[in-house]
C-alpha cells in the first residue's frame, strides 16, 4: 500500500485522463503485435510504428492488437488515438496498481484483470487491460513477456474454436486463460500450506508464524481480486451489447462457475491458515509448558538437597554429626533416597507424560 501511495503522488496536480505510468520501472522496450485471423488463415504482424496498424486493419478479419509492456505512455497514447480510446481508459491501462474493473461504453468494453503467479513465497499480480470493439480486441500486458502465447499458438495452429469465432470469443478465451492461471497459483499455494503444516508438526519457530501470517495476508489480497473478477464476469453475462453474441453467454456462465469455485478454494485456504496459526501457538505453548514442567521437576529435586547441603555448609563450632565416622555416607544415602522418592512421586502423578 505504501508503494502504491508513493507512485500515486506522481499524478498529483495532473488533469484527469493524463497518461502516467504507475508501477515498477522497466527497461525492456514494449512489444506490439497485430494478429489477424479468420477460419481460413492467421497472420502475425510485428508493429514497429503504430501508424502501420491503420494500414493492416481490415474488418474482414478478427483484429487482435497485443501490447506487451505499458510503461511507455507515448506508445499507449498513440494506440489510444487510433482506436478512439478515452483518456480515462488509457489512464487505467498504464496504472498497473489499479484494481480489476469493468466499463461498458459506446465503443465497446474495457476490462482490467490480473494474472497471478506464485513462486512459493510471494504472490505476483500481472496487470492486463482488454478492450473489445467491433471485430477488434486490444490487450495490454504489464509484463513484457508473452503471457498469451498459448492463445496465439491456438490461433496459429487452428486449435479449438477461436479461429471460427468472432472477437467476443477471443475476449472470453483471454479471460478464461487468465482464470486458469488462478488454479495453477492455488495449487502452488496448497503445496506451500502443506509445507507449513509439516513445519508446525516438526519444529515450529517464530519465523514459522511470520510465514503463516504473510501467506494469510496474500490470500486475503487474492480474495479481493477474485471477488472483483467474479463481479466483472457477472456484468458481462448481464450485458445486452450487440458486441456479445448470445452463444457467448454459456461460456461466461462456465467462467462464472470457475471463479466461484476459486473463491471457495481461497476461503478454505484462509480458514486452514487460521487453524494453522492457532495450532502453531498451541504447539509453542505446549512446548513452553513442557520446559516449565521440567524446570519445576529439577527445582523440586534439588530443593531438599540444597537444604541439606546448606545446613552442613554452615560454620558452626558444635555440630555432633561431624564427629560421626559414618555421617558422610549416611548423608549421601539419605540424599539418594530423597531423590528416588521424589522421582517415584512425580511418576505416580504422571508429571513425566
Amino acid at each position: 500500500m505504501t508503494k502504491y501511495l508513493k507512485r500515486m503522488v506522481k499524478k498529483a496536480g495532473l488533469p484527469p485522463g493524463e497518461v502516467v505510468h504507475i508501477g515498477p520501472e522497466k527497461s525492456d522496450p514494449p512489444t506490439v503485435t497485430l494478429i489477424q485471423y479468420n477460419d481460413q488463415n492467421a497472420h502475425f504482424y510485428p508493429i514497429h510504428d503504430v501508424k502501420d496498424i491503420v494500414s493492416y486493419s481490415d474488418n474482414q478479419w478478427v483484429n487482435w492488437l497485443n501490447v506487451q509492456g505499458v510503461h511507455d505512455p507515448t506508445l499507449i497514447r498513440d494506440i489510444g488515438s487510433i482506436f478512439n480510446l478515452h483518456g480515462l481508459i488509457l489512464e487505467d491501462v498504464v496504472n498497473t496498481r489499479g484494481l480489476p474493473k469493468f466499463e461498458e461504453g459506446g465503443l465497446g468494453f474495457f476490462i482490467v484483470i490480473k494474472a497471478i503467479s506464485f513462486d512459493g513465497h510471494t504472490i505476483s499480480f500481472d496487470h492486463i487491460a482488454i478492450c473489445l470493439q467491433e471485430n477488434a480486441i486490444l490487450s495490454f500486458q504489464e509484463c513484457t513477456q508473452d503471457t498469451f502465447k498459448v492463445i496465439k499458438d491456438r490461433i496459429q495452429q487452428k486449435k479449438g474454436k477461436i479461429s471460427q469465432k468472432k472477437a467476443d470469443y477471443l475476449m472470453y478465451a483471454l479471460f478464461d486463460y487468465v482464470i486458469d492461471t488462478y488454479f495453477d497459483t492455488l495449487q502452488k499455494i496448497d503445496v506451500r500450506i502443506s509445507e507449513l503444516n509439516q513445519e508446525v508438526d516438526d519444529f515450529p519457530t517464530h519465523d514459522t508464524l511470520k510465514r503463516i501470517q504473510a501467506l494469510k495476508k496474500q490470500i486475503l489480497a487474492l480474495k479481493r481480486n477474485f471477488w472483483t473478477t467474479r463481479d466483472i464476469v457477472l456484468l458481462l453475462k448481464k450485458s445486452e451489447s450487440p458486441l456479445l453474441s448470445k452463444k457467448i453467454g454459456k461460456y461466461l456462465t462456465d467462467l462464472h462457475e470457475h471463479i466461484g469455485h476459486i473463491i471457495d478454494i481461497s476461503e478454505s485456504f484462509r480458514e486452514e491458515l487460521i487453524d494453522l496459526s492457532e495450532r502453531h501457538l498451541a504447539v509453542i505453548n505446549l512446548r513452553s509448558n513442557d520446559i516449565t514442567k521440567m524446570l519445576t521437576i529439577v527445582s523440586s529435586i534439588f530443593l531438599p538437597l540444597t537444604f541439606v547441603t546448606g545446613v552442613y555448609g554452615m560454620n558452626f563450632k558444635f555440630m555432633p554429626e561431624l564427629e560421626q565416622p559414618y555421617a558422610y555416607p549416611i548423608l549421601l544415602i539419605s540424599m539418594v533416597v530423597v531423590v528416588t522418592l521424589l522421582f517415584a512421586f512425580f511418576k505416580r502423578k504422571r508429571w513425566f507424560e
